[in-house]
């Protein structure tokens, strides 16, 4: 998968947050962006995180990371 691949997948899941999980992913977005990681780094951490969320969410938990 490739960078841009990555990017609009991240988007796809974005739509599955509850309102909670997406303020949270939004804050988490703002930080790692700021790091001097390279982009393609960057999108796969806010993956894996975006994913990690989800399933938190699907196994009942509604407030992750608070």
């Amino acid at each position: 998968m490739n960078t841009k691949d990555i990017i609009k997948r991240n988007r796809e899941l974005q739509v599955f947050l509850n309102t909670h999980n997406e303020k949270v992913y939004e804050n988490m977005v703002v930080y790692i962006r700021l790091n001097s990681l390279s982009e393609r780094v960057t999108e796969e951490t806010l993956l894996e995180i975006l994913e990690h969320l989800i399933i938190g969410q699907q196994k009942g938990g509604r407030n992750l990371w608070l």
